[in-house]
């Protein structure tokens, strides 16, 4: 009897244990699921993330690397355009398989960087194609070879890319605190005459015009990128020469005007070659009571002794090869009645490399210079026409 009243007793603490032992599995169960769940947030946002750097970084190493002085051969070819899309597209390609090597980022491909085209009509009379902005991401099928397990689920939901806009309508630069933007302290004259009312054509005199955007310059020599220098033998982008006087008082049209880009005390001396090696400042702005350099506006012209000639052409030759800004000018120095400073009229910027100078016969020194591509972020973009479509100098910027 007391065997049976011992079983019977111990029969509900049985049923008690297989209850908890039921709730507790599906206790478990379900924090298993939860905590998949949230690893799988976890890392759906990673991958996200690593894939919006990822994409960022390809659309802007496309968009530069679609950019370079072929662009302003006057004679294009239809095959030029493709080239540079192939040559942008393997810029994203190959920075964007660095991310996937070393992260969660998915694989990008070809077919996953995009080109919206904007024609520049150029003053010899080639289109020279541009994209207005080029794109590079990934939609939901892509496909996420580096995590098989989940990849299928994440990448159902991927939808990532990054905009770049390509920029070329430059009215000015803002220069960042500290930092400092290679120009050139010169201008070179460039007027345009008036619209003819019978024609109704606009004729161009300006030396810059003539030599460079008409293509009545020379081209003796071609920049080779990847020795980065000069060599002898035509490249379709003509040079143009500038002379390099000592005095400012009525500039011929291929007068190389040197410029006074810092605001001296009396008595003190305005070093050019020093301002050729260092380019332009924020501080040489802020001296001048400007915070950004803005086209069009006056800037002080300055002579050059005899021993600063020597000093000048020292440091353009440190130059050479080197992609510059430079401004074209109105012709004539005007004379600023009230502080007694000769001031040119800064009009538009150009990019150029110099290429060599010489010494002529008549003791003056000529300046080669070849105009080339420059990508600067310090680029203030304008959308007034007379800014519109400028060929040397270009923003890559990220579009929100």
């Amino acid at each position: 009897m007391r065997t049976c009243r011992s079983i019977s007793q111990l029969r509900p603490r049985r049923q008690r244990r297989g209850v908890l032992t039921l709730w507790t599995a599906i206790s478990i169960l379900f924090l298993c699921l939860l905590v998949t769940g949230v690893i799988q947030i976890i890392y759906q946002s990673g991958v996200k993330t690593q894939a919006r750097h990822c994409a960022e970084s390809a659309a802007l190493a496309a968009g530069h690397a679609y950019l370079s002085d072929d662009l302003l051969r006057l004679r294009q070819q239809s095959f030029e355009t493709e080239a540079r899309k192939i040559r942008s597209t393997d810029a994203a390609v190959k920075i964007a398989g660095h991310y996937h090597r070393t992260s969660v980022a998915p694989q990008l491909t070809s077919n996953h960087v995009q080109f919206d085209q904007d024609s520049i009509q150029n003053a010899g009379g080639a289109a020279v194609t541009v994209p207005a902005w080029i794109r590079a991401g990934w939609h939901s099928n892509a496909q996420n070879s580096s995590s098989p397990f989940w990849g299928p689920i994440v990448n159902s939901s991927l939808d990532v890319a990054a905009t770049v806009s390509m920029e070329h309508s430059p009215c000015g630069f803002r220069i960042p605190q500290n930092g400092t933007l290679p120009f050139l302290p010169f201008a070179i004259c460039d007027d345009t005459a008036a619209e003819n009312p019978v024609s109704g054509t606009t004729s161009t005199t300006g030396y810059w015009t003539q030599q460079i955007e008409q293509g009545k310059g020379a081209d003796q020599f071609s920049w080779n990128e990847a020795a980065q220098t000069f060599e002898r033998g035509p490249d379709g982008i003509p040079e143009i020469s500038v002379a390099l006087t000592s005095t400012n008082t009525t500039p011929a049209p291929d007068t190389f005007i040197p410029l006074q880009l810092q605001a001296r005390n009396v008595g003190q001396a305005y070093s050019v070659a020093q301002q050729i090696d260092s380019g332009l400042g924020s501080s040489d702005l802020q001296s001048l009571g400007l915070q950004e350099l803005r086209y069009p506006c006056g800037i002080a012209s300055c002579t050059l002794a005899g021993t600063q000639v020597t000093q000048v052409i020292s440091a353009l030759q440190r130059k050479i090869g080197q992609p510059c800004v430079l401004s074209l000018c109105t012709t004539g120095v005007n004379s600023d009645s009230t502080t007694s400073v000769n001031k040119v009229t800064l009009k538009r910027p150009v990019a150029v490399r110099v290429v060599q100078t010489l010494k002529s016969t008549a003791g003056t020194t000529r300046v080669i210079l070849q105009p080339c591509v420059f990508v600067t972020s310090t680029a203030i973009t304008s959308s007034q026409p007379q800014f519109a479509n400028n060929r040397y100098i270009y923003s890559v910027r990220l579009v929100e």
